[in-house]
């Protein structure tokens, strides 16, 4: 129950054959209006014996306004070492997207208090929020090493640190 190529890219190939997966997550508290909806798709196959490819597609919508949607494309160098270890190292290109309509937001306006300051200033105001829609491109690389019994590596994601800010400057860590 895990996406596999979102957690280390390397993963791309390493079970020889295709390998298909799909995850649906619901979190959240929607009695306090707070409602986040996951998905995931992803797909992996080796070519050859030494390039393992691996697409993948992840949405996830924060309540009504906020959506994020990322495409995820990886390809994955494997090595072996006397037909026991396995080495692969792989690059990963990532598009993603963020949009934010302003006008989905919910300041809960309280019918109790309509004259108070916070209610007033946003519900009582007729302009007209627009919009946002923020777009990046990515690049990561991930280790992997392997065996019958074990494996072990490290994903060193958003190497170029993309801005993905909606209200200011936000840069993904690396």
């Amino acid at each position: 129950n895990q996406n596999l190529l979102s957690v280390n890219p390397a993963f791309a190939g390493t079970n020889k054959q295709l390998r298909a997966q799909a995850i649906v997550g619901n979190t959240g508290m929607p009695k306090y209006g707070y409602d986040k909806q996951s998905y995931y798709a992803g797909v992996d196959f080796l070519a050859k014996k030494y390039s393992g490819f691996g697409l993948s597609f992840s949405n996830d919508n924060f309540g009504p306004a906020l959506r994020r949607t990322q495409v995820d494309l990886a390809y994955a160098l494997h090595f072996t070492i006397k037909n026991k270890v396995k080495i692969v190292h792989a690059y990963q290109i990532s598009y993603f997207e963020y949009s934010l309509d302003r006008t989905k937001i919910n300041f809960l306006y309280n019918n109790q208090y309509p004259n108070d300051a916070f209610n007033y200033a946003f519900a009582q105001s007729n302009e007209i929020i627009s919009s946002q829609v923020k777009r990046n491109v990515d690049f990561s690389t991930a280790l992997l090493i392997y065996g019958k019994r074990f494996y072990a590596g490290i994903s060193v994601l958003s190497l170029t640190q993309p801005d993905e800010g909606m209200l200011g400057v936000s840069k993904r860590p690396i």
